[in-house]
């Protein structure tokens, strides 16, 4: 498609890496490499050019297509055909799309999805921003394979395709350091459903005002889950269709976000296939994914739980409420833009959270708005480490509390993203 084409690949991170990989595989003999960072590794790569640093992207007019990688502003690239990953699988995809979003939460839906398709023995692949490149699977994709997709408000940015099932989850403000307002946010989420047709369908979270706005945005048919309209909870039963699947007691996730997510997917999964036996077996036994509300050990009767992958202030207040024992909450980290005057107040009100321990570079502002709120100062601690916190909240913790890592931030102010920050924490614990 491109084979007499000079492409260029602005970014060369995980993604660009595939479409690299992808281009090869199509026969496109002249790449070149745009990266602002400069210390893009070619090495192995034969037949590349490279142009690198802070001026990489500021003279596209050699190139016939450009590539965006998912964090780089498209409005940044100033070419008339500017593509993506997303968009070429979405193009060339040739299978039934499951399109998962929302600013908490997508990585759970999206694998619970996937995993009720499996057990109904459809064959489902589980791709995008949970890890795997799309273009890495393109090929191995058949017309009668569904697609499950997590798509972030960076890969949505300038898709032109909406996915024939959309899920949109709770979505608040966030990555407001790398997109221009919150409309923009809203608006990059919103492709999701505004290119649906009649015949498509979403789900969206019945209480979020902004998940509502994107839902609207479709032509396909609407369903609130959390509701009667999908899969909803009724006296302590998942049901859908006024079919009961099973207890929540029977659930091995917990908290009230987890089980939001699973009727996310017990509806999206819904319109595929109504096998119960397979929807219950998956929920009885998913525990979750790693980094996400993740149960790492027991110590003195001290549980930790790591929850790296929670980055914005609501994830934080989720992890925190999905215990009842007190909970000692380790926060911190990168900014992303977030304002935390909100979950301050809220925490103020926990009755289970007995202390806060802060690191990195959103730690001063957690403080700040956490004292606004009134919560009591004597509860709240700022160290230099993560090891350090991690001690600190032992010494602190009493035998049948909870430490829990829920930082309300990004990583990349102490690590080099919530995976190895996650395992340094997994590690920290570990070394008690």
């Amino acid at each position: 498609m491109w084979n007499d084409k000079h492409v260029a690949i602005a970014g060369f991170g995980i993604e660009g890496q595939s479409v690299l990989k992808f281009l090869r595989r199509s026969g496109v003999k002249k790449v070149t490499i745009l990266d602002e960072s400069g210390k893009v590794n070619i090495t192995g790569i034969s037949d590349v050019d490279t142009i690198t640093g802070q001026n990489a992207f500021s003279n596209l007019s050699e190139f016939d297509v450009v590539f965006r990688s998912p964090s780089i502003n498209p409005r940044r690239l100033d070419h008339k055909n500017v593509t993506s990953s997303t968009q070429v699988f979405f193009q060339y995809a040739n299978a039934k799309i499951i399109g998962v979003t929302g600013s908490k939460g997508k990585g759970t839906t999206a694998t619970l999805i996937y995993e009720i398709l499996k057990a109904s023995s459809i064959t489902a692949h589980l791709i995008g921003n949970i890890g795997i490149p799309a273009l890495d699977v393109l090929q191995d994709i058949n017309q009668q394979d569904v697609v499950v997709f997590e798509l972030s408000s960076f890969q949505l940015w300038d898709l032109e395709n909406s996915p024939e099932i959309a899920v949109v989850l709770m979505v608040e403000p966030e990555h407001l350091d790398i997109h221009d307002n919150l409309d923009d946010y809203i608006a990059a989420k919103s492709n999701i459903t505004a290119h649906q047709r009649n015949e498509d369908f979403v789900t969206y979270h019945p209480g979020n005002k902004y998940s509502q706005e994107i839902a609207l945005k479709s032509s396909g048919r609407k369903v609130k889950y959390l509701t009667p309209q999908g899969a909803y909870v009724e006296n302590g039963v998942i049901k859908i269709d006024q079919q009961e699947i099973l207890n929540v007691n029977q659930l091995r996730l917990i908290g009230t976000h987890n089980l939001e997510n699973i009727c996310a997917a017990v509806t999206a999964s819904w319109q595929i296939t109504k096998d119960i036996n397979a929807i219950r077996k998956v929920l009885s036994n998913f525990s979750g994914l790693k980094h996400r509300l993740e149960y790492i050990a027991s110590t003195d009767g001290v549980k930790y739980y790591n929850d790296s992958i929670g980055t914005t202030p609501t994830s934080a207040i989720a992890a925190i409420s999905a215990f009842s024992a007190p909970v000692i909450a380790i926060m911190g980290g990168s900014s992303k833009g977030h304002d935390y005057s909100l979950m301050a107040e809220k925490m103020a009100h926990l009755n289970n959270l007995k202390r806060v321990i802060l690191i990195g570079q959103t730690a001063d502002s957690i403080a700040r708005n956490l004292r606004k709120s009134g919560f009591d100062q004597g509860k709240i601690s700022r160290v230099d480490s993560l090891q350090e916190a991690v001690n600190l909240a032992r010494d602190c913790a009493d035998s049948g509390e909870i430490v829990v890592l829920a930082p309300a931030a990004a990583s990349f102010d102490m690590f080099k993203n919530y995976q190895d920050r996650g395992e340094q924490f997994i590690k920290a614990v570990q070394n008690l």
